[in-house]
């Protein structure tokens, strides 16, 4: 595996994301059951989300500020994809996370793939997972030489932005010239169905044919996003695949892993 490529993955959309841990990666699925006209600014349900109409979202700053409020004192799983093909090399890299926040003193991580910057030098690790109680944090992981280690970091931190890397997306991707939006119901909630394209994106790399789905509740929290996209110029090239799902929303419980309560002994 290139690890110089897994290093450029993680910064494509994670901006500063903090350290963090384990989880089981249960699943919900989400039935998509549209209605078959398009969504005005009110529906016999109700209003739209902040910040979307009936053509699309017309405020991302408003409503990416809506997320963060349904999410800040709610528990919940997340779990984020990303797949990676390159145009010059027979290679694809898939990535996975899994987040689990119960409160802000008590999470779990796992991602197959991490990079950690220490001292302005990149550590590359296999299956790291983090998990945090008031008891304290630790960490997990596998290093290049295949051998698994932990440790204890020490006091309980406050809980770091695990969804940092799903706003940033947002604010990234829903900011697509035309969409459709239509409603749905999702376990006996509102919520809306948003699908567009946009043919560029200006970022640091040129991002072209971008194509986008979302789910969003009628509060504005996003419960889903779906990206794929060709980032690359005429020497150099991927396509991507990337998404994230919010799932057991105010019900996500952690236990301290077996891995941990093996290190206390």
């Amino acid at each position: 595996m290139d690890r110089r490529l897994v290093a450029v993955l993680t910064a494509v959309l994670l901006a500063g994301c903090g350290g963090i841990a384990t989880s089981d990666g249960g699943t919900e699925t989400l039935t998509p059951a549209p209605v078959p006209e398009t969504a005005d600014a009110t529906t016999e349900t109700g209003t739209l989300p902040p910040g979307v109409t009936g053509n699309g979202v017309v405020d991302v700053d408003e409503l990416t500020a809506a997320h963060q409020r349904a999410t800040a004192d709610q528990s919940y799983t997340l779990t984020t994809e990303r797949s990676t093909s390159r145009e010059t090399a027979n290679e694809t890299l898939d990535t996975r996370q899994v987040a689990r926040v119960v409160n802000e003193s008590t999470y779990a991580y796992w991602t197959n793939e991490r990079v950690v910057w220490d001292e302005s030098r990149a550590r590359y690790f296999d299956n790291y997972s983090e998990f945090q109680d008031p008891d304290g944090r630790y960490v997990r992981y596998t290093e290049l030489d295949g051998e698994a280690r932990q440790r204890k970091l020490g006091a309980t931190a406050p809980r770091p932005r695990l969804d940092r890397e799903a706003t940033v997306a947002i604010e990234r991707f829903l900011t697509i010239d035309n969409a459709t939006v239509s409603v749905r119901r999702d376990d006996g909630e509102r919520h809306y169905e948003l699908r567009g394209e946009q043919r560029t994106f200006v970022t640091e790399r040129p991002i072209r044919n971008v194509s986008v789905s979302a789910v969003i509740r009628h509060d504005g929290l996003v419960r889903s996003l779906s990206v794929r996209y060709w980032r690359g110029n005429s020497d150099w090239g991927e396509f991507v695949r990337y998404s994230f799902a919010y799932e057991r929303l105010g019900t996500t419980t952690v236990e301290k892993p077996a891995w941990v309560r093996a290190g206390e002994d």
